[in-house]
Formats: C-alpha cells, sequence, structure tokens
C-alpha cells in the first residue's frame, strides 16, 4: 500500500496528540492532587470513589438533620424545667392554702400568684422552637396547641386544645434507617383536657379555691399536681434520652466520616513523587514525539519534492 502525504500526516498529528493528552492528562493531576478526575483515569476506583463521596452526602445531610432536631429537643428540656418549676410553685402555693394557719388574705395572694402561674403555664405550652415550629403542637407545628378563654377580668376561665390534634410528631431521618420523633406529646406533658390532672384545669381550680377561701378546695388539687409534676419529669428524662441518643449518633457519624475520608482518600488522591516521575516521563516522550515527527516530515517533504 502506497504511504500517501496525508497518511503520514495523520500519523504523526495522531502521535503527537497521544503524547499531548498523556502529558495533559498528568499535569491535570498534579494540579488537582487526585490521580482520579474523570472515569476513564481508573473505571473501578472512580466507581467507588462516586459511592464514598455520595454516602458523605448524605452524613452532612443527617448532620444537618441532627442539628435542627437537637436544637429544638434541647429548647425542649430548656422549658420543661420551666414548667417542672411552675408546677412546684403551685403545688407550694397549694399546701400553702391547705394549711389552717393560712388566713383569707394569705389565700387570695396566693391567688393571684397562681393565676400568674397559670398565664406563665399557657405561655410555655405554646413555646416554639428555634425553627418557629410549636414544641407541643405535634404535626400541627404552626397553628398554637392551647387557647385560652377569659372572662370579663381577663382571667383565664378555661384552656382548650387545637382540635386537629397535638400529639402526632414529624419523624426526622437522622441516619440510614433511623428516625426519631421531633417532638414531645402536649398531652404527655400537660394531660388531657378530659383528664382530671389536666395541668392547666388543676391550676384554675386551685386559683378559684384560693380566692374564695376555699381551704379544702386547695387540698383537692395536691394529687393533681403530683401528677402534674410526675408528667413534666417523665418528659424531661425522655427528652434527655434522646439528646444523648443523638450525641451518640453524631459520633457514630463522625466515626464513619472518618472511615470514608480515609477511604477516599486512598482511592483519589495521588502519589504526588510518583505523579512528578510521570509527568517528567510523558514530557521526555512528547519531546521525543515532536523531534521525531519534525524529522519524519521533513524526510517525506524532500521525498515528495524529488
Amino acid at each position: 500500500m502506497r504511504v500517501t502525504q496525508s497518511t503520514i500526516g495523520a500519523q504523526v498529528a495522531a502521535t503527537l496528540q497521544n503524547a499531548m493528552a498523556a502529558l495533559g492528562q498528568r499535569q491535570s493531576h498534579i494540579s488537582s492532587g487526585r490521580r482520579v478526575d474523570l472515569p476513564s483515569d481508573d473505571p473501578p476506583a472512580f466507581a467507588q470513589a462516586l459511592v464514598l463521596h455520595s454516602a458523605q452526602a448524605a452524613s452532612d445531610q443527617y448532620r444537618r438533620n441532627l442539628g435542627l432536631v437537637r436544637g429544638s429537643l434541647q429548647t425542649t428540656e430548656t422549658v420543661l424545667r420551666t414548667l417542672l418549676e411552675t408546677a412546684t410553685q403551685a403545688k407550694e402555693a397549694a399546701l400553702g392554702g391547705a394549711a389552717g394557719s393560712t388566713d383569707t388574705n394569705g389565700r387570695k395572694d396566693m391567688a393571684t400568684t397562681v393565676n400568674g402561674l397559670l398565664e406563665d403555664l399557657v405561655a410555655t405550652a405554646n413555646a416554639r422552637d428555634p425553627s418557629g415550629k410549636f414544641l407541643f403542637g405535634g404535626q400541627e407545628s404552626t397553628t398554637a396547641p392551647y387557647t385560652v378563654t377569659r372572662d370579663v377580668n381577663g382571667a383565664i376561665t378555661a384552656v382548650t386544645v387545637n382540635p386537629r390534634g397535638i400529639d402526632g410528631t414529624t419523624p426526622a431521618e437522622l441516619a440510614n434507617g433511623v428516625t426519631l420523633g421531633t417532638s414531645i406529646s402536649g398531652t404527655g406533658v400537660f394531660g388531657a383536657a378530659t383528664d382530671p390532672s389536666y395541668a392547666f384545669g388543676v391550676l384554675i381550680r386551685l386559683r378559684d379555691a384560693l380566692a374564695t377561701d376555699n381551704a379544702p378546695g386547695a387540698e383537692a388539687t395536691l394529687s393533681d399536681l403530683t401528677t402534674v409534676i410526675e408528667r413534666v419529669t417523665s418528659s424531661t428524662t425522655e427528652v434527655g434520652t434522646r439528646l444523648g441518643w443523638i450525641s451518640r449518633l453524631e459520633q457514630r457519624l463522625d466515626d464513619e466520616s472518618v472511615a470514608d475520608t480515609a477511604s477516599l482518600s486512598r482511592v483519589e488522591d495521588l502519589d504526588m513523587v510518583k505523579a512528578v516521575q510521570e509527568f517528567q516521563q510523558a514530557q521526555t516522550t512528547f519531546e521525543a514525539a515532536l523531534s521525531s515527527s519534525a524529522r519524519l516530515l521533513q524526510l517525506s517533504l524532500a521525498n515528495f519534492l524529488r
């Protein structure tokens, strides 16, 4: 087969292109610090790197979810401490009002105190987390879980639960296949509206008993106030348990992240010493290809002219 001038030119161009591509690839690797940038660099390693990058992205999302849930639960924990203090003060007022040594004026003063505790209780029950969601609103987290009815003097006479419910929860995915409720049941903290130990109802009864100098009525609230305190204490323990679980999960994610980063480094990172040597070899090869191509083209041109 006759070798034409165009055939020689094509061969020279192909040789130079391959040498230049090899040189460019090694230069790109040195610049990025990675040996695997494209699937063609190392198909199995590239596929493994994709899996590891995906795992890291998922881990980052889980961390963000953990942060949101942690913030909500920490706020809930603080609110529950306030509720516990409120319920404890109400019980102290009930004990004082039930005592025979307390006179009418003393009970009226205590009624004023309990009325303030009731206002605090309602405000705390409608507290929000850092994202603005109601802590005890369940899935209806954008609607206040509790609303009040007042008399002509502005005193609370009833506290009504959101009819759409306050006990559902929105689960957050904190790890692969692992979810956790982001809220505490309002009913679990304050009791059902029909229950004698419904926290708001108990404080209303206590306030009214004290205001009317009704010592037996004040004493009758003691058992229900104990139940209120027990519920708040139990809820506080539950929140503490969840926070501890979140801390352990964060540690697990940290450990997995370290392992994934190490694996990714083994797959992607460049052996710089070896890479520089390969770059120099590719550069030498490219320069040799340039030199030989130039001689070949000169000979071909000379033959053509003859």
